[in-house]
């Protein structure tokens, strides 16, 4: 139905008799009224009129074929408008004109008096009664629209049933259908609900749908009423509106299926921010809005925003709680635990539920059993073979985590510039589906060691906020003092198990060289023994204690090297003369065992400032347990050369050689493999290459079952000509 210029009347005129209708057109004529008549000859027809188009007036004789004017007043009053109602009385019918005035309508008029003058006084008085009976009719449901939309509102502070009763407030009292937008930032606005009267074109409002301020939003009514803060208002929409408001192909198309015929634009405002925007439109009614809609649709845009930013607070508020009792929920978790994997676990697990994530995963560096650095994960809603799928596509924003040591939050991975795009601009692949938004947060220790990284991802785009952020930032927090603990608990235990088998071994190996000394005693003191006999047996006491002074020895290096407080005194020394002292020094236990021990000749000596005894405390270790495992016969062989600021020692044997199995562990204080019958306490190589660290200097090990094994260590040239003999500088202790 549409709306016609407010000077023209339209009338419909209901008479069978045609000398009569003749009449009325005629008096209309005369007056020069500028109406527009319609002309009905029963109550069927009257009523077909009224249910097809609106009208400012009914002239209506009393008796028609099919019934009365009354059939004809109920019609009318219960039409849109509705229609003032003037009834045409023949000869002796003014007393029914008087019953029907009685029951609505507005005058009446005798035929035998009609003429331009009365019909138009009549018609004049019966319009505006109606007119301002409608408008006060209009006024009254505006302000029943108002209260109601108030009670409605103020039934619930949850923020989702507060936004599907925003939509359908205006349906179908003011609009036919209804559509809420929320600003999500500067340049974007996303549909969040809507309403229609007719459910199948409401489906094609789905929740959702992001438009993007792309060029000259002038032309946006969303953009411009959000943009300005003012209604916009369109009573009339041209068939060039369409193009002008779409934002792309898609929502001109939309528009033109919804086909509105007059729409408003409402900004939602409050505490001085924009939250959105309310379209209101009507579209299949055809009816068109007018300023008085304008200002009460204006009146609940403002009840609307107050109700919005309250659910919003409210939203907010339990968020808040929410987050505020998952973080004393996850602390009672790292304080009850000490145990890194669980701690891990726990704290991935309830990161992902309080992100609303659709998986997380926290990698992280742990020390092994050797205290060696190792990288772990701990998966939740992921498996781990989604999860390297993954992985390799989100690198670039993991390396910016760990080298910023910030959050990272990804709205859509499929326009993030940090990653390497993929053909058709697919996005990354994790929980069996598309990953669209990525969290990530580095997991920071108080000296600033970056351990882990927490991460989180949805296959929807946008699903993570501010709020989220706050989260992860407070758990990575937890995490780090996790980490600490856990740190420090695997280091108590380590130092215990440490202290154990020190224990072991110096009561093993303690007890046995005074089992020997117990019993030479014994039989020194018990039995009389020949002096030879006698001497044989101090010997051995000697010996034993010699050794039992060894491994107390032992054990107070390899604490010094792993407290950092070993004592060295440096003094320069020649490449040559060290090699050849340690040579001297090894050569009667080789030939004792059978063995061959060479030492190359050094091309081109060199000095370096280093302690000498201990120097030769390594090169003991070393050819000591080349000899010690080389089978008879075998070769034990030591060299040097000069590498670039370094000098380079060597030791290598023919003996079986170690399993790639037990390199990793070789170090190890008090490790012995698996056939340790000529082995000793497991402190040699650990003293020796912490003897060489200690210098600057490194020591690496190349061996295999069956070829033997090469120990090499460097040490830090001098950059002087070497003494030859004895140092020049005078002695200085260093720890």
């Amino acid at each position: 139905m549409s709306e016609a210029p407010v000077d023209l009347l339209r009338l419909l005129l209901v008479d069978d008799d045609d000398v009569d209708r003749m009449a009325v057109r005629r008096a209309l004529r005369t007056a020069e009224a500028n109406v527009e008549v319609t002309e009905a000859d029963s109550v069927a027809a009257a009523r077909e009129a009224l249910g097809t188009a609106r009208f400012d007036s009914v002239l209506v004789d009393y008796n028609l074929p099919d019934g009365s004017g009354r059939a004809v007043l109920e019609a009318a009053r219960a039409a849109e408008g509705p229609p003032s109602v003037i009834v045409l009385t023949g000869q002796g019918d003014e007393g029914l004109a008087v019953e029907l005035m009685k029951e609505g309508a507005r005058d009446y008029i005798p035929k035998q008096h009609l003429s331009p003058a009365r019909l138009m006084q009549s018609l004049r008085y019966a319009v505006e009664v109606s007119r301002a009976e409608r408008e006060t009719r209009k006024a009254r449901r505006a302000q029943q629209f108002v209260a109601d939309v108030s009670a409605q509102l103020g039934q619930s502070l949850d923020y989702q049933t507060t936004l599907e009763r925003i939509a359908h407030l205006a349906v179908p009292e003011m609009a036919d259908y209804s559509v809420l937008h929320l600003v999500e930032g500067a340049d974007v606005i996303r549909r969040a609900a809507a309403s229609h009267v007719r459910p199948e074109l409401g489906a094609l409002l789905t929740a959702g749908r992001r438009f993007h301020k792309e060029g000259d939003p002038v032309s946006s009514p969303l953009f411009r009423a959000i943009g300005s803060g003012d209604a916009v208002f369109v009573p009339e929409v041209t068939p060039g509106w369409f193009g002008e408001a779409a934002e792309d192909p898609e929502h001109l198309d939309l528009l033109r299926r919804l086909s509105p015929c007059s729409l408003i634009v409402l900004p939602l405002m409050a505490r001085g921010r924009t939250l959105g925007g309310l379209t209101v439109a009507y579209s299949v009614s055809g009816r068109h809005y007018d300023g008085h809609d304008l200002t009460v649709l204006e009146n609940v845009a403002g009840r609307v925003a107050l109700a919005l930013d309250n659910a919003r607070l409210y939203q907010d508020l339990r968020e808040e709680v929410r987050t505020v009792e998952t973080l004393r929920r996850l602390g009672e978790t790292i304080t009850a635990e000490l145990d890194l994997s669980r701690v891990v676990q726990a704290v991935t697990e309830r990161a992902t539920d309080a992100t609303g994530a659709a998986w997380g995963a926290f990698c992280y560096t742990a020390l092994d059993e050797r205290g060696k650095s190792d990288t772990l994960r701990a998966l939740s809603g992921v498996s781990p073979e989604d999860y390297d799928r993954f992985s390799p596509s989100a690198e670039p924003l993991l390396e910016s985590t760990y080298r910023r040591r910030s959050l990272v939050r990804a709205h859509d991975l499929t326009e993030e510039e940090r990653l390497p795009t993929s053909p058709g601009g697919e996005a990354s692949h994790a929980h069996g589906g598309a990953v669209r938004s990525f969290l990530a947060a580095p997991v920071v220790l108080s000296d600033g060691e970056v351990v882990g990284a927490l991460l989180f991802g949805h296959p929807d785009p946008g699903a993570f906020t501010e709020r989220d952020e706050r989260i992860v930032q407070g758990i990575a927090s937890w995490a780090a003092v996790a980490f600490h603990n856990a740190r420090l608990y695997e280091g108590a235990q380590r130092a215990t198990r440490a202290r154990d088998d020190m224990l072991a071994v110096v009561s093993h190996d303690l007890r046995n060289p005074l089992n020997v000394i117990a019993t030479g005693a014994a039989l020194i003191l018990e039995i009389d023994l020949p002096e030879p006999k006698k001497r044989q047996q101090l010997e051995t006491i000697r010996r034993t204690t010699d050794r039992m002074n060894r491994l107390i020895q032992d054990l107070l290096d390899v604490t010094g090297v792993e407290s950092g407080k070993l004592s060295i005194h440096r003094e320069r020394l020649g490449m040559k003369e060290l090699l050849e002292e340690a040579r001297e020094m090894m050569t009667p236990l080789a030939a004792e065992r059978g063995l061959i021990l060479a030492c190359e000749d050094v091309e081109g000596d060199a000095s370096l400032t280093a302690d000498r005894e201990r120097m030769l405390q390594v090169f003991s270790n070393l050819v000591g347990n080349a000899i010690k495992f080389t089978p008879e016969g075998g070769r034990v062989s030591m060299g040097a050369d000069r590498g670039p600021g370094i000098a380079r020692f060597w030791v290598e044997d023919t003996g079986p050689g170690i399993s790639e199995e037990d390199l990793p562990r070789l170090f190890d204080r008090f490790w012995r493999g698996k056939d340790h019958r000529e082995a000793g306490a497991g402190l040699g190589l650990p003293i020796a290459k912490g003897i060489v660290e200690v210098h600057g200097g490194t020591m690496t090990v190349d061996s295999a079952v069956g070829r033997g094994t090469r120990f090499t260590f460097t040490l830090p040239l001098s950059g002087g000509p070497s003494s030859g003999g004895a140092g020049t500088e005078p002695p200085a202790a260093s720890s």
